[in-house]
């Protein structure tokens, strides 16, 4: 019987050019994080100043349960922000939030057909098009999904694998040297748990391929490596948390369990 997943708080950090009206040096770190702070897990925001960081402000304030935020910056320099919006019954919407300055953010739902999904994770490709991957219980298994924003909303969601009843889980979002978005994650095979990988190649994700882990880890530790204040009290718990890169556009959200990789000295 599949195990019930633990409530989650999150934390992204982000190096933005622009949030909100708010212009942003292009080496300072934006923290972006989930917190109960009386009224039920918000998300809530501050930005590196030198050696410390600043004062938080809350960003997004529902009804629901809002946690693992991801975010990055679009070539207009609108932030996407996406979370995860659990309610009281337990169901957890994908939501996301398009912040540009100077104008009321956009809020909306991203239809996914499932009442259980996890992990967001959100990448602009070198088109313009934004991208974002989680996974979702389906009922039988856990699977990986991708969809892309078209202008006017979200496509239908597409498998990025194909069809089995073993967990594939834990996703990430990069762009390959030529500039192809790529989806990598975890899925539980014969050998155990391997990482697999594949390519959008205009019209679906193809090429599905194991990648070898010590080719993995030396790229994180190449792009990765970045000095930050140890994060706020509240944001030590196990969940995810993401980092926005605006130096190398190959890598944006980077999960939690990619940090063990040399990422965030003192954290």
């Amino acid at each position: 019987m599949r195990k019930k997943r633990k409530k989650i708080l999150g934390a992204v950090l982000c190096g933005l050019l622009m949030w909100a009206g708010q212009a942003v040096a292009d080496d300072s770190v934006r923290l972006v994080w989930a917190a109960d702070r009386g009224q039920g897990f918000d998300l809530f925001t501050a930005v590196q100043e030198k050696n410390s960081w600043g004062p938080s402000t809350r960003l997004v304030d529902g009804p629901e349960a809002d946690l693992t935020p991801a975010c990055t910056v679009d070539q207009a320099g609108r932030l996407w922000l996406v979370w995860i919006a659990r309610d009281r019954e337990g169901r957890s919407q994908l939501r996301y939030r398009i912040d540009a300055a100077g104008n009321k953010p956009r809020d909306g739902r991203i239809v996914t057909g499932f009442d259980d999904n996890y992990a967001p994770v959100v990448l602009v490709d070198r088109k313009g098009a934004v991208w974002v991957a989680w996974a979702s219980y389906t009922g039988s298994s856990d699977d990986v999904f991708a969809s892309r924003f078209d202008g006017a909303g979200w496509r239908a969601p597409m498998r990025v694998h194909a069809a089995n009843d073993q967990p594939d889980v834990k996703p990430f979002l990069s762009l390959s040297r030529d500039g192809r978005v790529q989806v990598t994650w975890l899925g539980l095979r014969e050998k155990g748990y391997q990482r697999f990988q594949v390519q959008w190649n205009g019209t679906g994700f193809i090429g599905e391929r194991v990648v070898p882990e010590k080719s993995w880890e030396t790229t994180m530790r190449k792009h990765l490596r970045r000095k930050a204040p140890p994060l706020p009290r509240e944001t030590r718990a196990q969940g995810m948390v993401t980092a926005f890169l605006p130096a190398n556009r190959e890598i944006q959200a980077v999960p939690d369990w990619v940090f063990p990789l040399t990422f965030l000295e003192g954290r």
